[in-house]
């Protein structure tokens, strides 16, 4: 080898290596999660949770072994210098479809990665010291393996050892490896190697047996003890690219087939075109390179990039946001450079406080990609900033053009307390914003109206409107006469009417909806999921009808019907003109489902994606997140957290197998699932932004809540069911809504409750309603009064009598002059001075306050309004008195002596003691 040739050669090494350390990356589809670990544990535990297609992102430091069986899996390190997979003896394997390992370095490891599946990568990592006698292990198709490095292995044949079919080896540095560096073994057929430096290893190649197809070119062979050994070769090996390539030698263009360079090959170029003048000959089993290169292959390649710029261009937010409430922003990032761009971290700040940061996958030149955030924003001005490439790891050519800012209102809005539609609203939030109970105490319970047990009552007018009827989960026969809606009084729980039919077809628990002045369940073959009405139209699905129904809620007029994939059976949700459906595919239970979004006017479709398990259960709306939730035959089910704009998976989890419909208040999300004889039962409560797990209740056979059940959040507490069976549920919990501690609990009721005046109904087994509450606690008090006497003769004393409703405190004013005479509840007062007296009571417990004001209530003055002494010194009541009497209380007059008006209680009290002719005491009785 020429002096000339070795500059270029540690040079090129030199220029390899740099680039192995930039980051080379692959798509992740748009609902893929990113998991961003720090540990072996945290890696463990985010690929059992990942779904296929996800992404681990690993920040610097050491991690163990994994195995990765779930398609479609993307292990990234943030660096391969800085993610080291200390591998204690064991190796990597990738099990299942598509997986992807990328910027890791790999060590005390026999084979460093195991590939068992197709169509993987492995790019950007740096295998050290492998130990087995093959190596890395490729038993898959359509390997793409990219920008590695593989050193110092010392196993007995080969470093990587290539047994299928389609691989691709490209830009990787094999280099000081005891043994074949890159093996093609029997029939493994169709492989690329290009680009690669086998470098010092003591056989660069060994082919032995491959099949037909393979083709090796633009390869540096260089200081290897063999470049190539050959076993067994009967089959073609192509030596040379296989169409021609445009390069530039010695300042000229020229275009031509490529072969490899061989350092100890070199016959001279007289032609000055980088070609040797003479084919290079392996073996005649191997063939020849016809086109040998006079300098390393990185010679011949022409650069297209040379910077990456990532700027901000685009901050998308609402024109308002809802305080204590998920908003999610978005932010468009573009790659103004020609380079792809490698992972990056994003952050968001408030007012210079970091909020979050996400992780930026590669951006290809001139590409943009958009980065979500899911904010809990409080009440005001806040000033947000989006800062691209925090850490600083990509190399830009302008390092000031990172940021975008912008000022949003964040405003406050109001809960009303109506329970009008199941779980609520027409989002099924399930949060009651008033008052609920804190103890068990019984307000009371109904007679047995076959309540259905899994049902959920609504509120309205003052009463509570349930579903009744008995339907049987195996005959679609039910929903029939006796299937009605039962309206009991909600103080009281009388008997106040029928409204109509009801829903128990194949043992439905559909619920009501109360929608000015109306009632009604569902469609006669309605099956779980019940109406949805918003703007004067009613939402439906029609179970095994496949579609779900819009209509005038005034005349039934059908307005458009919509086809799912499989069973419509929720009970739909509306936000900002959108309806949000669910289904389970039409290939039948435990084939997955789809969640939909879809224009409420039009139906047509916004988005859909898949489930994993049937979609089954009703969604819950909170602000920007739609929440749903599936059921699995078979095991968990899961719980999704998605983007209501654009279908985005922002997080799921597994959860125990479930139809029931979330409930969203304080930031969290809490649901509920199990099926009573069939698997463990359990609640929780997660964090509705990011998904984590707040808390959970014990899981057990006999556990709390379940897969009909769908909690309700009220004052700090969540409320829900225990069951009995499969179906129905024989007890009611009371819990912490920040800790799942039990606050109480009562045997009875238990199905998803509904709350109203700070009253929880709920439907148990028995087919009964029972209210919790007590009166006092919840209803506005109302102010009344009485008194033993109205009128008399000074000094006058009355014993007042208060008959409020649902009053805890009394404030007394006898003589309506502002001073506070009494707090007693049924006090003494004594009137010494003669007059006409308005009294006011003023009454409160701890929902509000009521004033009563009783005008002119209490006369107090001289029996005797004209002091006449012909009267028996005004004891009697003579009969020219009262004639007197009754002309000035006819014409206004005023009494003579002491100029009273004659008002009616005055005038009956005369007229009485005239006709008693009895002495007139002082007060009357």
């Amino acid at each position: 080898m020429s002096e000339k040739q070795k500059e270029r050669r540690s040079g090129m090494i030199l220029v390899v290596l740099l680039v192995f350390s930039a980051l080379f990356l692959t798509a992740i589809p748009a609902n893929a999660a990113i998991f961003e670990v720090t540990n072996s544990s945290e890696l463990v535990e985010a690929l059992g949770k990942a779904q296929n297609g996800d992404q681990m992102y690993l920040e610097a430091g050491n991690y163990s072994s994994i195995t990765v069986s779930k398609s479609g899996i993307k292990i990234i390190g943030k660096s391969a210098d800085k993610v080291i997979f200390d591998n204690d003896g064991d190796n990597i394997e990738l099990k299942a479809e598509g997986c992807v390992l990328q910027d890791v370095t790999v060590i005390n490891s026999p084979k460093g990665v195991e590939i068992e599946a197709d169509n993987c990568e492995i790019r950007g990592c740096v295998f050290e010291g492998l130990t087995h006698s093959t190596g890395i292990y490729v038993k898959g198709n359509n390997l793409l393996f990219e920008n590695n490095v593989v050193t110092n292995a010392t196993g007995k044949f080969f470093a990587v050892y290539g047994l299928w079919n389609g691989g691709t080896y490209k830009n990787n540095l094999f280099i000081n490896n005891d043994c074949a560096a890159l093996s093609l073994y029997i029939n493994s057929e169709n492989n690329i190697v290009s680009n690669n430096n086998f470098i010092n290893n003591k056989h660069g190649l060994h082919l032995w047996g491959p099949g037909a197809g393979n083709r090796i070119y633009l390869n540096n062979f260089i200081g290897n003890t063999d470049d190539v050994k050959e076993t067994e070769v009967s089959s073609t090996v192509y030596w040379t690219s296989d169409e021609q390539i445009s390069y530039m030698h010695d300042e000229n263009q020229f275009s031509s087939y490529l072969g490899n360079y061989w350092d100890d090959y070199d016959c001279g170029d007289n032609d000055n075109n980088g070609i040797l003048d003479s084919p290079y000959e392996l073996s005649s089993s191997l063939g020849v390179d016809q086109q040998p290169l006079l300098l390393e292959f990185e010679n011949y390649i022409v650069q297209n990039g040379s910077f990456v710029d990532l700027l901000p261009v685009d901050f998308q937010t609402s024109s308002s946001l809802t305080a204590q409430q998920p908003n999610i922003v978005k932010v468009t990032i573009k790659n103004a450079g020609d380079l792809s761009s490698g992972y990056c971290k994003v952050l968001l700040l408030d007012e210079n406080n970091v909020i979050d940061s996400q992780i930026l996958s590669s951006i290809e030149p001139g590409n943009t990609s958009v980065v979500a955030y899911t904010l809990l924003p409080t009440e005001g001005y806040h000033s947000l900033t989006v800062r691209v490439d925090s850490e600083n790891v990509v190399n830009e050519s302008n390092e000031n053009n990172n940021e975008i800012s912008k000022t949003v209102a964040v405003d406050s809005v109001s809960i009303d307390e109506n329970w009008h539609q199941f779980h609520k609203d027409v989002q099924h939030t399930g949060f009651y914003p008033g008052q609920a109970p804190s103890t068990s105490e019984i307000l009371w319970i109904s007679d047995s109206i076959d309540a259905v047990h899994d049902s959920s009552p609504v509120v309205a007018d003052g009463k509570v409107f349930v579903n009744t009827g008995i339907g049987n989960p195996d005959d679609p026969t039910g929903g029939g006469e006796e299937s009605q809606i039962v309206a009991l009084d909600m103080y009281t729980g009388e008997f106040a009417g029928s409204y109509g039919p009801g829903s128990t077809f194949y043992g439905s628990w559909a619920s009501p909806c109360f929608y000015e002045g109306n009632v009604s369940c569902a469609r006669p073959d309605s099956v779980i999921g019940g109406n949805m009405i918003v703007n004067g139209k009613v939402y439906v699905g029609d179970f095994d009808g496949y579609h779900y129904h819009c209509y005038y809620e005034s005349n039934g007029t059908e307005i458009w019907s919509f086809p799912v994939e499989g069973k419509a059976m929720s009970t739909p949700a509306y936000s900002d003109g959108r309806v949000y459906l669910t289904s389970l595919t039409s290939s039948g239970y435990n084939s997955g489902g789809y969640v939909y979004c879809i224009d409420a006017e039009t139906s047509e479709e916004i988005w859909r994606i898949s489930t994993r398990d049937d979609a089954t259960g009703t969604p819950s709306i909170y602000n920007d997140i739609i929440y749903a939730t599936t059921y699995n035959w078979d095991g968990d089910g899961e719980i999704y957290a998605i983007d209501k704009n654009d279908g985005t998976i922002i997080w799921q989890n597994d959860i125990m197998r479930t139809n029931s419909c979330p409930a969203v208040a304080y930031g969290n999300v809490y649901v509920s699932g199990g099926c009573f004889g069939w698997s463990k039962i359990q609640t929780y409560c997660f964090n509705a932004i990011t998904g984590e797990l707040v808390w959970e209740t014990p899981d057990g056979w006999a556990g709390i809540g379940g897969w009909t059940n769908s909690p309700v959040v009220a004052d700090g507490k969540v409320y829900i069911g225990y069951p009995d069976d499969a179906y129905g549920y024989k007890g009611t919990f009371c819990l912490d809504a920040f800790t799942g501690k039990t606050i109480w609990k009562y045997q009875g009721g238990g199905s998803a409750p509904a709350i109203s005046d700070g009253i929880l109904y709920t439907i148990g087994i028995d087919g009964k309603v029972y209210a919790f509450g007590n009166l006092t606690d919840v209803i506005l008090p109302v102010a009344n009064f009485e008194s033993n006497v109205t009128y008399g003769q000074a000094p006058l004393t009355v014993a007042f009598v208060d008959t409020s409703i649902n009053a805890t405190s009394w404030k007394w004013d006898f003589e309506s002059d502002g001073v506070l005479d009494s707090t007693d509840q049924n006090p003494q007062y004594t009137y010494t001075v003669p007059g006409v007296y308005a009294v006011t009571l003023n009454v409160s417990n701890a929902i509000g306050s009521d004033i009563e004001t009783k005008v002119e209530y209490i006369t107090v003055g001289e029996w005797n309004p004209w002091n006449d002494p012909d009267s028996d010194s005004g004891a009697i009541i003579t009969n020219s008195e009262l004639q007197h009497a009754i002309y000035c209380w006819q014409t206004g007059e005023h009494a003579p002596y002491t100029d009273e008006i004659i008002i009616n209680a005055r005038m009956q009290a005369l007229v009485y003691y005239w006709l008693e002719q009895a002495d007139m005491p002082n007060g009357v009785e």
